[in-house]
């Protein structure tokens, strides 16, 4: 990036043209704007914000441009102080720092849309555009990146900080102006451009270098007793308002295209409205059958799906209290099993399952639906429903019982009976029932 220094700010303005309407300072929301003319008597409807240098909002020379583009363009120009008086040009050493302070993309972004909002307030012009020098170069490519919705189209002149990352995130097209010792826009920022943007974009941009000029040639550093220097403004000026009302024509263009697409969709809508209107009785006929097939396959597969994955967690449960039950009668151990915390919780109470009781809920409410769905036709028969009849208890309960040899019991029954001399070892063979609730 290419500074310019504090004399070339402080030029003698015998030559500047004074014969612009100048604009006056309001205040918008937080932030001081110096804005210029109107857009009543303008034909191009745009109005358009500009972002000044790092010499912030008091230049003089800035402040001529605006009044110059704002008089020989017709259209309003607001100028927002985005530093809140305060300038970078001092702290050139630590530029970057400071800028990260009283320049940052946050509050950058902040202001243009609240000023931006205000345009849109106060102004006729539907279109904003944006035109930034140097610091506010970068700022334009941003706001064309990031708030494309709110600016259609940007230019920067003598822009600096323009790296690929940044400007390969274009969403609208520029015009970029350069000096002569600043980077060169071809191939650093065009190359990007064609390469990472969208085709509109980069057909549309549009690039232009005064290799005679310096940095800051038409702003803060614009010397206008110089007449190299004047005639460089004036042709910036001319390419800015050509370029501005050709964007204008191009997006005229493609809201003409979209709104013929709109009317041409509206009228073949239109023409088929009667076509659909003729058989909308028997379109309703027909979604209702299907509605009807639909609903008889769900019902179907619900039941099928709840009983398979009802069974499958049972025969879970089961499993284990089955193979501690056989293992302690192979081992001649106590035949008592414990019973799974899951079994606890599922029964709250002795009647309620807290799992299969929703889902038994469930299918009441689905024939419920059914029911009440079928009470508004004027076929009454439930033709086209079907439900497979399954007992509600089937999923509320499930009882196994088991009968198994008890060796134990017989061993306590031979010992009872032999203390009183009654049998012998003949062994007694017993069946014990066992009720298992899961």
């Amino acid at each position: 990036m290419f500074l310019i220094s504090e004399s070339q700010i402080s030029q003698p303005t015998t030559l500047w043209n004074e014969t612009y309407t100048k604009g006056e300072v309001i205040r918008v929301k937080n932030i001081d704007v110096y804005t210029v003319g109107s857009d009543a008597d303008s034909t191009n409807d745009v109005s358009i914000i500009v972002i000044y240098d790092i010499f912030g909002f008091n230049i003089s020379q800035t402040r001529v441009f605006c009044d110059r583009l704002s008089a020989q363009y017709k259209a309003q120009v607001a100028m927002p102080d985005f530093f809140r008086g305060k300038t970078a040009s001092a702290h050139i050493s630590n530029l970057t720092a400071v800028l990260s302070l009283i320049g940052n993309w946050s509050q950058v972004s902040s202001d243009l849309s609240d000023v931006a909002s205000w345009l849109r307030r106060t102004s006729t012009s539907r279109r904003i555009a944006l035109i930034g020098f140097c610091w506010g170069g970068l700022q334009v490519v941003r706001a064309c990146s990031n708030l494309s919705t709110l600016f259609f189209t940007g230019i920067s002149i003598h822009g600096a900080w323009l790296t690929e990352d940044e400007v390969r995130q274009l969403q609208q097209p520029m015009l970029f102006i350069a000096a002569g010792d600043d980077p060169p826009l071809k191939p650093n920022v065009s190359s990007v451009i064609e390469q990472w943007t969208s085709p509109r974009v980069a057909k549309q941009s549009q690039y232009e270098t005064y290799p005679n000029m310096k940095h800051g040639f038409v702003s803060g550093g614009a010397n206008y007793s110089n007449p190299d220097n004047v005639k460089a403004i004036d042709d910036v000026h001319e390419k800015v308002k050509n370029f501005l009302d050709r964007m204008s024509q191009e997006q005229n263009e493609t809201k003409a295209d979209d709104e013929m697409v709109y009317l041409t969709l509206m009228v073949g809508i239109k023409l088929t409205i009667q076509t659909v209107k003729q058989k909308a009785s028997t379109l309703r006929i027909t979604a209702s059958n299907s509605a009807q097939r639909t609903m008889t396959l769900i019902t179907i597969l619900s039941t099928f799906i709840l009983g398979t994955i009802t069974l499958i967690i049972r025969w879970i449960i089961l499993k284990s209290i089955y193979k501690e039950i056989i293992y302690k009668f192979n081992n001649n151990q106590s035949l008592f099993y414990n019973r799974p915390s899951i079994c606890r919780i599922i029964y709250m109470r002795e009647e309620f399952n807290m799992f299969t009781f929703p889902l038994a809920c469930l299918l009441i409410l689905l024939f419920v639906m059914i029911t009440k769905r079928e009470s508004y036709k004027i076929n009454r028969c439930c033709k086209g429903y079907f439900g497979l009849p399954i007992r509600l208890d089937f999923f509320a309960r499930v009882k196994r019982t088991f009968a198994i040899f008890a060796d134990e019991l017989s061993n306590l029954a031979n010992q009872f009976i032999n203390e009183n001399g009654s049998l012998t070892d003949e062994g007694l063979l017993l069946l014990t029932k066992f009720s298992i609730k899961i």
